[in-house]
């Protein structure tokens, strides 16, 4: 099974969430200690990069 990297920067670019998963089929990130506002969610793998936009209210 394929390795993945996540990564979730706020809009300044400063890392706020990094791990490394294999079943990204189902993947739960608490964001209970995340402030409102948009984040940029990252996924690597070794042969694609997806990159969405995650917004969070409060």
């Amino acid at each position: 099974m394929e390795k993945v990297e996540i990564t979730i920067t706020d809009i300044t670019g400063k890392i706020i969430y990094k791990t490394t998963a294999t079943d990204t089929q189902n993947l739960e990130v608490n964001t209970a200690d995340f402030g409102a506002g948009i984040y940029v969610v990252q996924v690597q793998g070794a042969d694609f990069i997806a990159t969405k936009k995650l917004f969070i209210e409060k």
